[in-house]
């Protein structure tokens, strides 16, 4: 502010509006008891460190929980979604299909899924008989055991 004059320059440094002597006054108020702990901070600086430090784990933990909620609404927002589509889905389909065929497709489908596991269930067991067979109850060709 070279080009304003000192007179001038005292002038708008001493005025403050009446809606900024709240503002004004809390910032006196914040100079006048910082200042020491800001001077007693530069005359320490092992105490500068500490106070460093510690302003810098406060801060990466206020970032981090920022990251966790923000984590924790997406993956909440994308259960409720899923939620949400699977009983629209499962709406639209009843009404589609009706009440009797949605009932049968649910029989169908469990009997079929049940029928899958049987089938399954006998081919492994098939493979660990022909497995103990072919390897002995030790598990190798050569006669030893795993462990």
């Amino acid at each position: 502010m070279d080009f304003i004059p000192d007179w001038a320059h005292s002038l708008i440094e001493g005025y403050t509006p009446a809606y900024l002597q709240p503002v004004h006054a809390a910032v006196g108020a914040a100079r006048r008891h910082l200042l020491p702990l800001i001077d007693n901070v530069v005359q320490h600086p092992d105490i500068a460190s500490v106070a460093l430090l510690l302003i810098v784990l406060v801060i990466s933990l206020k970032i981090l929980d920022m990251l966790r909620r923000a984590v924790v609404f997406w993956i909440t927002m994308a259960i409720r979604l899923i939620f949400w589509a699977g009983l629209l889905f499962a709406g639209l389909y009843l009404y589609n299909r009706g009440l009797e065929d949605t009932v049968d497709d649910i029989f169908n489908l469990g009997h079929n899924w049940k029928e899958n596991y049987e089938h399954y269930s006998y081919q492994a067991d098939q493979a660990r008989r022909f497995h103990r067979q072919v390897y002995g109850r030790g598990g190798n060709r050569r006669g030893g055991t795993w462990g």
